[in-house]
């Protein structure tokens, strides 16, 4: 857990929802750490970690049709305002998209700013499966483990294969890795303004000593949208387009081109997301968002005084969220799909495999407590008792961390021998 959130915890409870850990999640995927940029290791320059995942999905061909049937009796949702070639809008909606994309509904329940958005439910209502089908936030108010950014490889890979299919229409030429660049920023970044919002819950929490997010913004989010009225998906849609626009190192002309073609994605999504290509220009979407922070205060509190939403002018970088782009976030991929197709496979081992195997080798025992699981090693030496700790990561284990917990707790083997240990003893490294 993040020591800023268990702090939090200790102090005001009151303000987190009580919900299922996610502690077995690394059962059925792989979740590897996007670390701060300053933590890499030396061993992971100069390729940077985010550009080997993207050069890893960068071949699968998630192009082809067979998701829904043609002639089903499945409509496509009525659209205004954005011209597509004839044909282009069925082939994106009838193109074959993962399964693996429903499988994070199914296992994270509940309705709260950033949960995961299953594929059914769009194409049901004749959409595109929006952000939050192809990544996800959890937010420290429900998941303080887990919280954080999370971006699906194959929903990344997704989203990327229908901008190239639409920028095609278009005439405009973009490499696959071109792509999966955009797609990966601007899911992160639709992501990250969940948590400005989640953000920006805390910043009132604290010196109101009430809770803010689990009342008025959950309330906010779950009624029904209205155009014309702030929702977070709306402007966590224009959001992740600005930075887009903003952010991108391309050419202007390319620049504009993949704002475009986002634009005219998200447009075929439900219509809360898509309500956010209309609010790109800055006054727009300050305003839009002026007006949805005095509504979440009013929704949290019954005797809160109304304001003008003009009056949030002065308020700035409320709104900001705690995770930024340069900072920590998630992949996260189906455990079966990542071993069989990713070239890093073989340098990250399961959590919990390694711990359960620490244990039976080593004899060590967890130490409860503190923001990060402990591992607690005792033996003998000359006579006297020794104690060596070690602390063990969220996530997938990279070889480089993973070496260097075997120091800590001086097993005096490197990792080749350690994996091989484990297999003697019967519990192998996944």
């Amino acid at each position: 857990m993040d020591e800023r959130v268990a702090k939090l915890s200790q102090n005001f409870p009151a303000i987190f929802e009580r919900v299922p850990s996610l502690g077995d999640l690394d059962d059925d995927f792989v979740r590897i750490d996007i670390p701060y940029r300053s933590d890499r290791d030396d061993d992971e320059q100069p390729t940077d970690l985010e550009d080997a995942l993207l050069v890893d999905i960068e071949d699968r061909d998630l192009g082809s049709p067979g998701s829904f049937d043609r002639t089903s009796d499945l409509t496509l949702a009525p659209i205004e305002n954005i011209e597509l070639p004839p044909g282009l809008r069925e082939d994106l909606f009838y193109r074959r998209r993962p399964v693996v994309l429903d499988r994070f509904r199914e296992r994270i329940k509940g309705v709260f700013p950033g949960s995961p958005s299953g594929l059914q439910d769009a194409a049901a209502g004749g959409f595109l499966p929006p952000p939050d089908a192809l990544a996800f936030y959890l937010p420290f108010h429900r998941y303080p483990e887990d919280w954080g950014i999370y971006l699906i490889d194959v929903g990344v890979a997704s989203l990327s294969t229908d901008l190239r299919l639409i920028l095609q229409s278009s005439g405009q030429a973009f490499a696959p890795y071109e792509t999966l660049r955009i797609a990966c920023a601007y899911l992160f970044h639709h992501e990250a303004y969940h948590c400005a919002v989640e953000s920006f819950a805390v910043r009132c929490e604290l010196p109101m000593r009430r809770p803010a997010y689990k009342t008025g913004l959950r309330n906010l989010y779950k009624r029904p949208w209205v155009s014309g009225a702030p929702h977070e998906e709306t402007l966590a849609t224009a959001y992740g387009l600005r930075k887009v626009r903003d952010e991108i190192k391309l050419p202007r002309p390319r620049v504009d081109a993949a704002v475009t073609a986002l634009s005219k994605y998200l447009t075929l999504c439900p219509p809360e997301y898509a309500a956010g290509v209309r609010y790109l220009d800055d006054s727009v979407f300050v305003e839009f968002e002026q007006k949805f922070k005095e509504e979440a205060i009013n929704a949290s509190h019954r005797k809160a005084v109304a304001l003008d939403p003009t009056a949030w002018s002065l308020g700035t970088y409320m709104l900001t969220p705690l995770i930024q782009r340069n900072r920590k976030y998630s992949w996260i991929c189906d455990r079966n799909d990542f071993r069989l197709r990713s070239k890093l496979a073989i340098h990250y081992s399961r959590r919990s495999d390694v711990v359960r195997c620490l244990e039976r080798i080593a004899g060590v025992r967890r130490e409860p407590g503190g923001s990060h699981m402990h591992l607690v090693r005792e033996f003998s030496d000359n006579g006297s008792t020794r104690i060596r700790r070690t602390q063990v990561p969220s996530g997938e284990v990279r070889d480089g961390t993973l070496n260097a917990m075997l120091k800590d707790l001086e097993l005096g083997m490197n990792v080749h021998a350690f994996r091989q240990r484990c297999r003697e003893v019967g519990r192998a490294l996944s």
